[in-house]
C-alpha cells in the first residue's frame, strides 16, 4: 500500500472494540474504524485525512477473506 512497515502499537493505545464481550463466544474482526480523537463523546472527530489508508486496508481485507 505504500505506507511503509507496519509496526505494533501499545495496547493501552489502540482502544477497545465492542467484539471484546463476545469474542469469547463468536469470531469478530475489530480495527477498521476511522482515526480522530474524542471517541465517544460529544467532541468526537474523524480524520478525513486518513480515510484513503483507511479504505485500502478494509479492501484488503476483504479481498483476502474472498480468496
Amino acid at each position: 500500500m505504500g505506507m511503509g512497515e507496519v509496526k505494533p502499537w501499545d495496547p493501552g493505545q489502540r482502544g477497545a472494540g465492542d467484539i471484546a464481550y463476545a469474542a469469547p463466544y463468536i469470531s469478530g474482526i475489530d480495527g477498521l474504524g476511522g482515526m480522530g480523537s474524542g471517541a465517544h463523546t460529544l467532541s468526537e472527530t474523524l480524520n478525513l485525512k486518513t480515510f484513503k489508508d483507511l479504505t485500502k486496508r478494509a479492501a484488503i481485507l476483504i479481498y483476502r477473506l474472498t480468496r
